[in-house]
């Protein structure tokens, strides 16, 4: 039953529903792997996971979407290590993995803890995804009148929380996170989750072999039901990193797009949902700005944002022009034609850390924006470079125009070079040569 739920939000036709309700893309090829026994142990699951993503990967899934993990504490174990090291082995291969279901009130002050994240979420080079709210209203299925104290009495036990309904906020407050969604950040500090997706009441396919309801069907239509969890955002995501490589192959005529540009994009192009539903006061959820934090990570997937922006914005996907030794850098100019927000975002797959190690990094590269007037913009809202995380991205509220520089340095690199892919929103221009865009005015 969580299997089959679990490919609804990503792949479902709503062949059983008129169409209404299907998936983020409906109807993409998938291979599924059963990894659940009759008593749901995961029994199925390899001792090494490059066994589990290699099958459907020679079949040719370049997106492994995996709703399960072990409650860690944002540790970087075994599964943590594989799933790194078969990304950097594999590199058009992206897992996208949930980030738990372990957030709780335990100090009860009516703020979530952090630190509760999940493995292989805290994986370098997955996409970790945590859950936001679906903002249902109440009475409209699911758990969707319930209280969190209501459902999980020990896990909130305190105002604003435990008397907020489950999938929605409190009445003209913004949208906000689920409170079971494990936060971040990684045991070394590193910023998980990536990003989140919503994970409240979610509706999908309800299994023919299987006498469970979830969160209860949907209505007379027997066929769906409703679910919650950080197991039903991340096949949202997962939906959504498929529309992202269809047009990197479609639009832009890349054959093997990487998963450091999907990242890339996904990352720089969500949507912050700062401060969450309880304002900013002291409950305030999510960190102010700039990105990321470890609630939320970059935002919410958000992909008529991300690869069609408003307002004359323009945005560019593209794999790095050379990879970096230690040492090199790579500039690219650019010009700002007019003043407005401007992104710009940096991923790549790294290396495999050992997992002893203090920090998880291997190779070290650097993003930097210089602007018009010589200005260094740093990443991750740093005063300098970010020597933990392998996502970077700076955020300009409003970029002066005239010609900008986007830099990326390899600080260290202990072996060969690192390939990398960038992210760029705003109202740009770029030579031709470089820019793999179909917009117009490149």
């Amino acid at each position: 039953y969580h299997g089959a739920h679990t490919v609804g939000p990503r792949d479902g036709t709503g062949a059983a529903s008129a169409g209404q309700d299907c998936g983020v893309a409906p109807g993409a090829q998938l291979v599924f792997q059963s990894v659940m026994d009759a008593n749901e142990y995961l029994t199925g699951l390899p001792d090494d996971l490059n066994d589990l993503y290699q099958p459907p990967y020679d079949l040719g899934a370049r997106i492994h979407s995996d709703s399960w993990g072990s409650a860690v504490n944002g540790e970087y174990n075994a599964d943590a290590m594989a799933t790194d090291e078969f990304t950097w082995d594999h590199p058009g291969l992206l897992a996208v993995y949930a980030a738990g279901n372990e957030g709780t009130d335990g100090d009860r002050n009516g703020v979530v803890d952090l630190t509760s994240l999940d493995a292989p979420a805290s994986a370098k080079n997955v996409l970790a995804v945590g859950a936001a709210e679906s903002e249902r209203p109440p009475g409209t299925g699911g758990k969707t009148s319930r209280s969190y104290i209501s459902a999980w009495v020990s896990d909130f036990p305190a105002a604003p929380i435990s008397t907020d309904y489950i999938s929605s906020s409190p009445v003209g407050a913004p949208q906000g996170m689920a409170g079971y969604s494990s936060r971040g950040p990684a045991a070394d500090g590193r910023t998980k989750p990536d990003l989140v997706a919503p994970g409240t009441d979610i509706i999908s396919v309800r299994s023919r072999a299987s006498g469970d309801t979830g969160w209860g069907v949907l209505g007379a239509n027997t066929n769906y039901c409703f679910m919650g969890g950080t197991s039903m955002s991340t096949p949202l995501a997962a939906g959504a990193a498929t529309l992202v490589r269809q047009y990197c192959t479609d639009e832009l005529g890349l054959a093997e797009p990487s998963a450091a540009l999907l990242k890339a994009a996904l990352t720089g192009g969500a949507r912050s949902l700062f401060p969450g539903q309880y304002g900013t006061n002291q409950f305030r959820e999510i960190p102010a700005p700039p990105r990321p934090n470890p609630v939320e990570g970059f935002g919410q997937a958000d992909i008529a944002g991300t690869l069609y922006p408003p307002d004359g914005r323009q945005a560019v996907l593209m794999e790095g022009p050379s990879a970096l030794a230690t040492g090199a850098s790579n500039r690219l100019p650019f010009l700002v034609t007019n003043s407005g927000p401007l992104t710009a975002a940096l991923a790549y797959s790294d290396y495999p850390a050992a997992l002893a190690a203090a920090t998880m990094l291997v190779d070290d590269l650097d993003l930097l924006l210089i602007d018009p007037a010589g200005t260094p913009h740093f990443p991750n809202g740093l005063d300098g470079p970010d020597h933990l995380n392998n996502v970077e991205a700076v955020d300009i509220a409003a970029a002066e125009t005239g010609v900008w520089t986007l830099v990326v340095s390899a600080y260290n690199i202990p072996q060969g070079t690192q390939p990398y892919a960038l992210y760029l929103r705003g109202a740009v221009r770029l030579p031709v040569a470089i820019a793999h865009t179909p917009l117009e005015n490149t």
